[in-house]
């Protein structure tokens, strides 16, 4: 396994960001997921399963997460189930002053899946940082 580590210090409660993260559904909107839909029932904890759409290096996939870990505001982790990506990820979070940090480390058993992820997980951070701190100075 090849593992990939990101931080962000996001100027937002810890709560937000935890409830944003958790929400496979706002992924559209910072991490080029293109469709989620949650296949199990009731609210997201351990064994929550979502599939999900997206695409990696151009090319569309189709995965089936499992959520692994849900310690609300403190850690989320998935594993996939099915697809052509074998991967792990957990989030931790952490009340900092004037936000919240957030550490995400990727598993991937793929060494090219996992440069390009890198890259991409950066990215995307970013936006997500983007988009909530605007969400909390009232700019959608």
């Amino acid at each position: 396994m090849i593992t990939n580590e990101h931080e962000v210090t996001v100027a937002c409660p810890i709560e937000g960001v935890f409830q944003y993260v958790t929400d496979i559904g706002t992924w559209r909107q910072w991490h080029g997921v293109n469709e989620a839909e949650k296949t199990t029932p009731g609210p997201v904890d351990v064994g929550t399963v979502w599939k999900v759409s997206g695409a990696v290096q151009g090319q569309p996939i189709v995965l089936t997460i499992e959520v692994t870990e849900h310690e609300p505001n403190s850690r989320f982790g998935f594993k996939t189930t099915s697809g052509p990506i074998d991967a792990r990820q957990v989030f931790a979070f952490e009340r900092v002053e004037g936000g919240t940090r957030l550490t995400t480390a990727i598993e991937l058993t793929n060494l090219q899946i996992a440069q390009a992820a890198r890259q991409q997980w950066d990215n995307d951070l970013f936006k997500l940082k983007e988009l909530l701190e605007a969400q909390a100075h009232g700019n959608p």
